[in-house]
């Protein structure tokens, strides 16, 4: 059985061995899967692609991720070169089905700019690199679920339990499909080839399947393949929810909580994240955490806000451990540590939390924590920047603007002020009123300054205040 199939390369986090970075390019593979007692043609095709997936990850060696990547310039997660391979072209030249064995070939035409320009798109926008990054941490538990299985059926079953047990499988089969679909999508939004995926995985969500339905809701909720529609997501969510997907709890909860196609509703959000969070939804802890601990749709409780956000920290969320560094930041509920804050700030960058990364530029550059270098805290600011944090845009203008470790430029000061004030950086809104003030890369304004001041000096910043006094003073 011969096709030539259009996929897209799905490489998983691994160990880089040291071959030559042509092999990538010009190489054919081939895999051969060995049916179990669980498997049909179908569940052993998906795994047979699986397989060759893994073994294809082997050819990205080190010297290809020295060749894209620059450390020095801008912080870059662990995963961030594996996610982009995720999107590389990959064509099946050859497979078939016999004898319980599915064999498989496949050639990969994948080049150093093709790795380049994924890096690229999914590093200047993070809904795509969180989306594949979630996508590659649910083929992970399919995996994990297929081999429990696998590994069952070597007991001593009865009928009814390899019966159950072949529904399961199946079942976790055509997740991995699902997943292997979605990414197809990201990687078509990429290359410009995105209208044969989406078709593709839109079948897969109008045939019911509950992964499938929840993936689509997180397309027009964040923009994916798809224009942003929440209605459309709320309804999407709501029907993988019916489905038995329990991960779209937490979503709709944030539907409500946020107004998106829904009227704000911070009660009914507080439902949802205590019935994700009830069945150990990582995400729902900490966004029901947040809400007990600013009092929205639930009695303000500090203990139980900080209790939330730990567990969603011990399961690795990366919000948890964000937001459970910003509490070891500042103190809240919790006794102030700057050592833990920055531990829990590296984590959660590690998986592209963009205002970890600029929390955790922000110890580099005072010392908090850790030993203060500024070298370390500019490819930080500039990652978190890059994702459009608005701590990481001013903080990242202020290197500019005071020629910390890059030459003094107040143009790129004061665009990137100007954007992070945009979304309410008041620490941006302060700087601002200081280049006026002194006429810093602008025309001296002491109008405009006053206004600034004026801004921050309203949201608490104590500095601005004091300026906005003494200008005033001034001009009585």
């Amino acid at each position: 059985m011969k096709k030539t199939i259009q996929l897209f390369l799905i490489l998983l986090s691994g160990v880089y061995p040291c071959t030559p970075y042509a092999a990538l390019q010009e190489s054919i593979h081939a895999y051969e899967y060995q049916a179990t007692g669980l498997d049909a043609e179908y569940t052993s095709r998906i795994l047979a692609l699986d397989g060759l997936r893994q073994v294809l990850q082997q050819e990205l060696n080190n010297g290809a991720v020295a060749e894209i990547t620059d450390p020095e310039k801008i912080f870059m997660p662990q995963d961030l070169v594996d996610l982009a391979a995720s999107v590389m072209h990959l064509t099946i030249v050859d497979e078939a089905w016999s004898a319980g064995v599915y064999r498989i070939q496949a050639r990969v035409p994948t080049t150093k700019s093709d790795l380049r320009n994924a890096l690229t798109a999914l590093r200047g926008n993070t809904q795509l690199e969180q989306a594949l990054r979630e996508s590659n941490a649910a083929l992970a538990s399919s995996r994990q679920l297929i081999q429990y299985l696998q590994n069952r059926l070597a007991q001593k079953l009865s009928a009814d339990a390899v019966a159950v047990a072949g529904k399961s499988y199946t079942s976790a089969v055509k997740d991995m499909e699902v997943e292997f679909a979605f990414q197809a999508v990201i990687g078509g939004m990429i290359n410009g080839k995105l209208k044969n995926t989406l078709a593709r995985f839109k079948k897969l969500a109008h045939q019911g399947h509950a992964t499938a339905q929840f993936r689509l809701g997180y397309m027009y909720q964040h923009t994916i393949g798809v224009e942003q529609d929440s209605d459309r997501a709320y309804s999407w969510y709501l029907l993988a929810l019916q489905n038995g997907y329990v991960q779209a709890l937490s979503r709709i909860g944030y539907l409500y909580e946020r107004g998106l196609g829904l009227s704000i509703d911070y009660r009914k959000a507080a439902e949802y994240y205590q019935q994700a969070s009830m069945l150990g939804d990582a995400l729902g802890m900490v966004r029901l955490g947040y809400l007990y601990l600013t009092g929205f749709g639930v009695t303000k409780n500090l203990a139980m806000a900080v209790d939330l956000i730990k567990k969603s920290a011990q399961l690795q969320n990366e919000l948890g451990l964000s937001k459970l560094g910003y509490l070891y930041e500042t103190g809240i509920g919790v006794v102030r540590d700057h050592k833990q804050a920055a531990a829990l700030f590296q984590q959660a960058a590690q998986q592209g939390n963009a205002n970890a990364m600029a929390r955790l530029g922000l110890a580099y550059l005072y010392g908090r924590g850790v030993e203060q270098d500024m070298v370390r805290a500019y490819p930080l600011f500039a990652a978190a920047a890059e994702r459009a944090d608005p701590v990481g845009m001013a903080q990242l203008g202020f290197m500019y603007e005071k020629a910390y470790t890059v030459n003094q430029d107040y143009d790129q000061a004061l665009r990137l002020y100007k954007a992070a004030g945009e979304q309410g950086a008041v620490f941006a809104w302060y700087r601002l009123g200081v280049m006026y003030e002194l006429g810093s890369g602008v025309q001296q304004d002491r109008q405009q300054a006053i206004t600034w001041f004026r801004k921050a000096a309203e949201s608490g910043h104590q500095q601005a205040q004091q300026k906005l006094d003494r200008l005033q003073r001034e001009e009585s």
